[in-house]
């Protein structure tokens, strides 16, 4: 059953390239949806990413909750989206993949 989760992931993240599709533009992380859903230290990660390394430092001494809603405040301004919700293609397109689409 794993084959098919990672072939489902390919194809998907082939698809969402090739249609030029952003997330962020469709998606923005917030405290309900996003970081209270995730570990504490997931939301520091996330944060260095989404901020810089200064301004994450304050979540690593937060509680969850507020952590949780200190970085979506911060993050919404930045259009930041996490990378397991992005599209990326390691391999590049073939005829045969573009045709398989059309």
């Amino acid at each position: 059953m794993n084959y098919l989760v990672g072939s489902g992931t390919k194809h998907g993240d082939r698809t969402g390239a090739a249609l030029g599709v952003a997330i962020a533009d469709h998606f923005q992380p917030i405290a309900e949806n996003y970081f209270s859903r995730v570990k504490l230290n997931v939301i520091h990660r996330s944060f260095i990413e989404a901020c810089r390394e200064e301004t994450a430092a304050q979540v690593s001494k937060m509680k969850k909750k507020e952590a949780a809603a200190y970085a979506a405040d911060k993050a919404t301004e930045t259009g930041w989206v996490s990378d397991l919700m992005t599209f990326s293609v390691s391999a590049p397109f073939t005829e045969e993949v573009i045709g398989g689409a059309a």
